[in-house]
């Protein structure tokens, strides 16, 4: 709507605002990819003062034929696939459970609304008085 009054695009403003952010989200996300990726192809000892080589890829290639690597990499499948499915079938019968008719049905929801907003209130009130 501005461009059809102005002539001109608000892009040059738009990314001097998101500039702050995305140096923010590069700082503290990116770099440490980029470090961390940098770290993978090295032998890089427990003790700074000894210097790091250069391995290529020969971790990668140790940890992937390593079975004790893939048993782990399955466990982790396993549990997070048990972990999902568990808590998608709990919470659709949580929900089932207080979407039905009974007696205490509001005061119940209210518990169960008030468990999760307990915390957060003893927070404000942490930080209120310190």
């Amino acid at each position: 709507m501005n461009r059809l009054f102005s002539g001109r695009s608000d892009m040059p403003f738009a990314l001097l605002l998101l500039a702050p952010s995305l140096l923010l989200l590069g700082g503290l996300v990116a770099w440490p990819m980029v470090s961390n990726i940098e770290i993978s192809f090295l032998r890089l000892p427990l003790n700074p003062n000894i210097e790091s080589t250069f391995v290529g890829v020969s971790n990668y290639v140790r940890i992937l034929s390593d079975p004790g690597f893939w048993h782990s990499l399955w466990m982790t499948v396993w549990y997070t696939a048990l972990v999902v499915a568990g808590s998608t079938v709990l919470g659709l019968a949580v929900a089932m459970f207080f979407n039905r008719e009974f007696r205490l049905r509001k005061t119940a929801r209210s518990l169960v609304i008030l468990s999760y907003v307990t915390p957060s209130i003893s927070l404000v009130f942490a930080w209120k008085y310190m």
